[in-house]
């Protein structure tokens, strides 16, 4: 049996990776680069300190503000879920807390409530009773409420959210939850998972750096930036590679619990010094620098034209997509509707219910059938059968939600 050519992937995050960071790889492969890195370690300290400048200048960052701003590198972004819960997660009953409609925070086997309690024994607790698909702060004025007053009685030590839900496709308000703890002057630390989030987008103009949240990370396949090794769980885990950000506050929570390291982590203190680990994975977290820096090279270019020009197909594949599914009028492509709230609309991850007289696994035979990889949605409490996922990250091609869409609307 001859396999139908695929001709939209929009079931996973690693599809498609900038060809231009790939060439660079290889050109420092063959050039040695990497063993000139590990041979010279004034040479890793600089690198390292420039792209940490150069993701500070991506993110809008004042430059009165950064001595307060830090970056590490991490194996990939399971395992960076892993070394922050062991950091920054307290071993105390009661005093960690969740919003856990995400797969990799709240319910995933590799998620951060899975890290805690395997680490720590002990577990989040889950403060809101929050609609699968509604951002806190969007949709929900009683929730917000509770989250202020939580604040006000400084309840927990961490709060972990995530933010542009691949499991809901919601792309959480974070700036309002920081806002909201910070006007109630509480100490609890802010980490959220921005796995998806788009990191190279000139949109980071827009926050400022006293709305961020105290510790983000990005999972470097799923901003478009490749790793070397078999697609496979257990290799994507070791180096596919992650950048995390973190301002102090987190740094000296994390110097106040005092844990060992973790996968031969460097501390976040560490981090702030300009540590990359000096395990077996220092020739891959070299290599992640070199990626971040060639497309920060890229993408900071003096007028920005490749952000905007990536903003831009960015944007006509989520107007599209926000069009064609939230829309009520009777034509064919109404059967099928956005399940988040299109204001909080993530614009990464989406998912759809389908037709009552379809079933999901059906939707997802027959669109492969038509050359498409869509998956089932992943969230426990979302019915298998009824609703569809499908991803468009950095990297992906806009015809493919064409494409999409017209096969969609051919069912």
């Amino acid at each position: 049996m001859v396999e139908k050519e695929i001709r939209a992937n929009l079931q996973t995050a690693q599809n498609q990776m900038f060809p231009f960071v790939n060439a660079s790889l290889d050109r420092f492969e063959q050039e040695a680069q990497i063993s000139m890195y590990l041979k010279n370690p004034t040479r890793l300290k600089n690198l390292f300190s420039r792209v940490r400048q150069q993701l500070l200048t991506l993110l809008h960052i004042p430059e009165e503000k950064r001595d307060l701003w830090h970056m590490g590198i991490a194996d990939s972004g399971k395992r960076t879920i892993e070394i922050l819960v062991h950091f920054l997660c307290p071993a105390h009953p009661g005093k960690n807390a969740i919003v856990d409609t995400e797969n990799y925070v709240g319910f995933n086997k590799f998620s951060a409530a899975k890290a805690l309690e395997k680490q720590k024994h002990t577990a989040f607790e889950k403060p809101f009773n929050i609609e699968l698909g509604r951002a806190l702060t969007v949709n929900s004025e009683k929730e917000f409420n509770k989250l202020t007053q939580m604040f006000e009685e400084n309840r927990f030590d961490t709060l972990w959210l995530s933010w542009n839900s691949t499991s809901t496709g919601v792309k959480e308000r974070i700036e309002h939850i920081v806002k909201c703890r910070n006007a109630a002057q509480s100490k609890t630390i802010i980490i959220a998972d921005a796995a998806s989030l788009r990191l190279f987008s000139n949109e980071w103009e827009l926050t400022q750096a006293d709305t961020l949240p105290d510790v983000f990370f990005f999972s470097l396949r799923k901003q478009g930036l490749p790793y070397q090794g078999p697609n496979d769980e257990y290799h994507q885990a070791q180096n596919s590679g992650s950048v995390i950000l973190f301002n102090d506050n987190a740094r000296k929570w994390a110097d106040k619990i005092n844990t060992g390291t973790l996968y031969d982590s460097p501390t976040l203190s560490e981090y702030a010094a300009g540590r990359v680990t000096r395990g077996d994975q220092r020739p891959n977290h070299i290599r992640h620098l070199l990626k971040l820096n060639t497309a920060c090279d890229y993408f900071l270019d003096p007028d920005r034209k490749h952000l905007a020009a990536l903003d831009a197909a960015c944007q006509s594949a989520h107007s599209k997509i926000t069009d064609a599914f939230a829309c009520q009028k009777e034509d064919p492509l109404s059967r099928f509707s956005l399940f988040s709230d299109p204001e909080a609309q993530s614009d990464s991850a989406y998912i759809l219910r389908v037709p009552e007289r379809f079933s999901a696994k059906k939707i997802i035979s027959d669109l492969k059938d038509c050359g498409i990889l869509v998956s089932g949605c992943m969230h426990p409490e979302m019915d298998s059968q009824k609703y569809i996922r499908f991803a468009f990250y950095p990297g992906n091609n806009t015809d493919e939600v064409d494409y999409l869409i017209h096969r969609i609307k051919g069912l």
